[in-house]
């Protein structure tokens, strides 16, 4: 928790959406009133470069499935690091991306 301008404010940092959910509903359930924005991503400054979190990524598919994995992958600017055929079970897929190109993907069922 950080200190902004209001006395009666905080800025909330935390690790994912999951962890930001968890303590918003607790809050809630202990009484804070509260107003949640738009989530922002933490970056820091090494070397004078602007790093932000990057996801590493793996991910076992049948092979029927690679193409959409590549897809997905590739629509939210990540990189494929290494694939590995396992027949005839299937793919493991490793590869990285930033972590704000994730917010809001929900895979289709």
């Amino acid at each position: 928790m950080l200190n902004t301008e209001r006395p009666d404010a905080w800025e909330v940092q935390g690790r994912g959406e999951l962890q930001l959910a968890v303590l918003i509903e607790t809050m809630r359930r202990e009484g804070f009133e509260l107003t949640v924005g738009k989530p922002q991503v933490v970056t820091k400054i090494v070397d004078g470069k602007v790093h932000e979190p990057v996801e590493h990524v793996t991910i076992d598919v049948p092979e029927e499935f690679v193409g959409n994995v590549t897809t997905l992958l590739a629509t939210r600017k990540g990189t494929m690091t290494d694939m590995v055929n396992h027949a005839p079970v299937g793919f493991v897929s490793n590869g990285e991306s930033r972590r704000v190109d994730w917010w809001g993907c929900v895979p289709n069922s």
